[in-house]
């Protein structure tokens, strides 16, 4: 959006008609205060100075509310992202992790990538392979979780799946891990860790929410 209050262009010569100066001048973007007045397919307006006066007046006005309404957009979506799922930033699967999930359909995606962060409350062994992780998430986080998270068996923490860190004993899920090698390091308990990947509720089990699987995990 342009305004023409940075790009007016004086005439040199200036008409004294009465007591009223008429001052000439080309406007290079329209005015929504200049009415019928605005010009048209390049040709010339005559301004009075009151116009002038009007113009000059309104343009910091207009200029502070652009910059107030842009201020106003970008703490918006600031605030959404922090405190509306987590923080979406660096967020990608550069090793299609999400490709060797079994039966993903049992997952249904709220976000498509988040990073969160809390302390790692339990550590387990699934038959699926997957090193499954209660997180006890940091305060920020705290909305990430569910009434599906709340008692047993998560009794509040957040769900977190390394997925294929082990050979597979579950039929279901042998094939997905096929071709596919875990480079995420697994972590203790008690560790604080920051965690990057889907935000997804997992509808076999309460639709419980759950980062599944985990793109990047880093200890710390």
């Amino acid at each position: 959006m342009s305004f023409p209050l940075a790009i007016w262009t004086l005439e040199k010569d200036s008409l004294k008609q009465g007591q009223v100066h008429t001052t000439r001048l080309t406007v290079e973007s329209e005015h929504p205060d200049l009415d019928s007045r605005r010009r048209v397919n390049g040709v010339w307006l005559t301004l009075t100075y009151p116009d002038l006066l009007l113009l000059s007046m309104k343009a910091p006005l207009v200029a502070a509310l652009v910059i107030v309404s842009l201020v106003g957009a970008v703490a918006g979506f600031y605030f959404y992202d922090r405190f509306n799922g987590g923080s979406t930033s660096s967020c990608s699967d550069p090793a299609s992790i999400s490709s060797h999930v079994y039966n993903p359909y049992r997952l249904q995606i709220v976000k498509s990538c988040i990073t969160a962060s809390g302390t790692v409350d339990r550590v387990i062994d699934e038959a699926d392979g997957d090193v499954h992780l209660r997180l006890n998430l940091d305060q920020a986080y705290s909305n990430l979780t569910n009434s599906g998270n709340q008692g047993y068996p998560q009794y509040g923490d957040l769900v977190v799946e390394i997925i294929c860190v082990n050979p597979p004993s579950q039929t279901d899920a042998v094939p997905a891990c096929q071709n596919y090698t875990n480079q995420i390091p697994v972590p203790s308990v008690g560790q604080h860790i920051m965690i990057t990947g889907p935000y997804v509720l997992d509808t076999d089990h309460y639709n419980w929410a759950e980062i599944h699987p985990v793109y990047s995990l880093v200890i710390g």
